[in-house]
This record gives structure tokens, C-alpha cells and sequence, in this order.
């Protein structure tokens, strides 16, 4: 998947012709949603590539495995909530004051661009690459093992439960608990 930055609302779904009719998208509340009708799993020798064109991103929810994709830098809204859930891989530019992101499993998140609070959490395997997010404060929990790089300005607080490891960018003041061989590490 593919979401761009934009000032008009657009999607698109581009895969096999035989197969189109059998992706699901709807709109509710300001959220689309894409799924498949019930009983079938899409085989494509060419995939499905959805294509999404916003003014503002304001969460990413995902299960299973997939890729989302931002084009340009997203700004506007109040907050981002970003949810991974299984294997799926998110990367995006932003601009907002808030992000707070959620790992369950395997995921994979990159995040790039500026806010005042960070709030990662992480259980089980996943991994978040916010070192080019300039962040002010940042509050990071790791479950498990998995590994987090942040950028913080003023203030960061990490908790890592297990084996996870937190590497850190910025001259912030560290707050740090650590349960288990975990660890928290500064980046040059």
C-alpha cells in the first residue's frame, strides 16, 4: 500500500483483472478500510497495490502481513496512531505533535520528521527506526526483543522488559528501567 501526501482524497486498487472485484473497500468515519470477501485468499502473480491519496494521516491499523508506504510529509493532524499487528512493515514522514505506535509480533516501523511526544511500544519481535523523528519527549516500552532507535531532545523514558534493546539519539534526559538483559544504548 501506498498513502501519499495530497491535497485530494483518491483510491485506487491496481492487481490481476479477475481478481479486482474481489477486494473489499469501504469508508467509514473518516477510515478506509480494505479486506477481502469472506472465503477467499487472493493468489496474484502481480499482488494487490492499493493507492491512497490524503490531506492528513491521522492513524495506520494493520494485521497479518503488508507494506505501507508514505510518499511526501504528512502534517495536519492532531496526533498519529500507528498499530501493527503481525508482520506487517509501515514507514512514514511526518509532521504532527503526537505519535504514539503500537508493535505486536514481528512489525517493522520506520518513522522520519518532527513532534513533540513519541509513545513506542513494542511486544515480542518488532522493531520501529525513529531516529530521524526528532522527537522532545519520548516514552519507549519494549516486551521482549525487541529494538527501538529514537532521537529525543528533552526527555526520554524507557522501560524494556526481556532482551529488547533501545538505542537513542539527542541530548535528552534519560529516564531508564530495565527488567531482564535488556539494554539502552546512545547513538553518535
Amino acid at each position: 500500500m501506498v498513502v501519499e501526501s495530497s491535497p485530494t482524497t483518491s483510491v485506487a486498487v491496481e492487481t490481476d483483472e479477475n481478481i479486482q472485484n474481489l477486494v473489499l473497500i469501504t469508508e467509514s468515519n473518516g477510515s478506509v478500510v480494505f479486506k477481502t470477501k469472506q472465503k477467499f485468499n487472493i493468489q496474484s502473480d502481480h499482488g494487490v497495490k492499493i493507492f491512497i491519496k490524503t490531506p492528513k494521516l491521522e492513524s495506520v491499523h494493520m494485521a497479518g502481513s503488508g507494506n505501507v508506504t508514505g510518499v511526501g510529509k504528512f502534517s495536519g493532524a492532531s496526533k498519529l496512531l500507528v498499530d501493527i499487528a503481525g508482520n506487517g512493515k509501515v514507514e512514514l514522514d511526518v509532521n504532527t505533535p503526537k505519535i504514539i505506535a503500537d508493535i505486536a509480533g514481528v512489525g517493522n516501523l520506520k518513522l522520519s520528521g518532527e513532534t513533540k511526544e513519541a509513545k513506542i511500544s513494542i511486544a515480542g519481535n518488532g522493531e520501529c527506526d525513529a531516529a530521524e523523528l526528532k522527537s522532545e519527549n519520548a516514552v519507549i516500552k519494549v516486551a521482549g526483543v525487541g529494538t527501538v532507535k529514537i532521537f529525543a531532545a528533552v526527555s526520554l523514558d524507557v522501560n524494556v522488559a526481556g532482551s529488547g534493546t533501545v538505542y537513542y539519539k539527542g541530548t535528552a534526559t534519560v529516564k531508564q528501567k530495565i527488567a531482564g538483559v535488556g539494554s539502552i544504548k546512545k547513538l553518535d
